[in-house]
C-alpha cells in the first residue's frame, strides 16, 4: 500500500483545507459534557486525537435517523411525487474514526445490500463520504476487534489510515483512490514516509477476549 507522512501542525493545515469547498469535515470533539462524539468541525482545534471510544458511532454520517426520502404535491386531486435528490448530499470527509468503526461500514452496507435491492439514499451518501482513519496506539478492556479479525491498524473500510509515530506526525496509507484525491491537491504538506517508521511499533496491544467460532456455535441454542 502507498504510503507517505505529514507532521501534526501540516495536519491541522491539511483538516483546515479540507473543511473548505463546501465539503463538510466530521470529526470526533469533545462536546461540553466531556464526553467524546463525532460531528460537525469548522477548525481542526476542535477535533479530539486521544479518545479511545466515543460515545455514539459514525454511522449516522451515512444513515441520519432522519431524512427526506421524497416530496410531494397534491393539486387539483392530482399527486405528483419528487424522488430522492441525491445533489443536496455534500461531499464529506469523516476523519478520526478507528479501524473498528471504518470496517462496520462494509457490514452496514452488507445489510443494506443484501437482497439486492439498493438503497438510494444510502449508496449516494457512502459515495459522497470519505472515511480518514486514525490506528489505534491504546485500547481498552472492551476493545475486541483482534477476536473479529480486526486489528488497530487495520486499513479496511478506509480510504486513508494515519498510524501515529510518535509526537512528530503521523505515517499516512493511501488505501483508494478516493484517499489519493484528497492527499494529491495538497501535497505540500505531506513527505516521503520515513525510512524506519515502524506502524506495528506504534499500534494497541488488543488480546483475543473469545473464540468467535465457538460463540457462533452456541448462538442458535439461545433463540426461542
Amino acid at each position: 500500500m502507498e504510503q507517505t507522512y505529514i507532521s501534526r501542525e501540516a495536519l491541522k493545515k491539511w483538516l483546515t483545507q479540507l473543511n473548505g469547498g463546501g465539503r463538510h469535515l466530521y470529526a470526533p470533539a469533545a462536546g461540553a459534557n466531556g464526553k467524546v462524539d463525532f460531528r460537525r468541525v469548522k477548525s481542526a482545534d476542535e477535533v479530539a486525537m486521544g479518545h479511545v471510544q466515543t460515545t455514539q458511532s459514525p454511522k449516522g454520517i451515512a444513515f441520519p435517523r432522519v431524512e427526506k426520502l421524497f416530496s410531494y404535491t397534491k393539486e387539483q386531486g392530482k399527486v405528483a411525487v419528487q424522488d430522492y435528490d441525491p445533489t443536496a448530499i455534500p461531499e464529506t470527509v469523516l476523519f478520526g474514526l478507528h479501524p473498528c468503526d471504518a470496517a462496520g461500514f462494509g457490514e452496514l452496507a452488507a445489510i443494506f445490500g443484501w437482497d439486492g435491492l439498493r438503497d438510494k439514499p444510502f449508496d449516494e451518501r457512502r459515495k459522497r463520504i470519505t472515511v480518514v482513519s486514525l490506528s489505534c496506539t491504546k485500547c481498552d478492556e472492551y476493545c475486541f476487534c483482534t477476536s473479529l479479525g480486526g486489528s488497530p491498524g487495520s486499513a479496511a473500510g478506509s480510504d486513508l489510515l494515519l498510524t501515529p509515530l510518535g509526537e512528530e506526525g503521523y505515517l499516512v496509507e493511501l488505501a483508494t483512490d478516493k484517499g489519493r484525491a484528497l492527499v494529491e491537491p495538497c501535497a505540500a504538506l505531506f513527505a516521503p514516509a520515513p525510512a524506519a517508521a515502524s506502524k506495528e511499533a506504534a499500534l494497541a496491544k488488543v488480546p483475543v477476549r473469545f473464540d468467535v467460532e465457538a460463540l457462533q456455535q452456541r448462538l442458535p441454542a439461545l433463540f426461542d
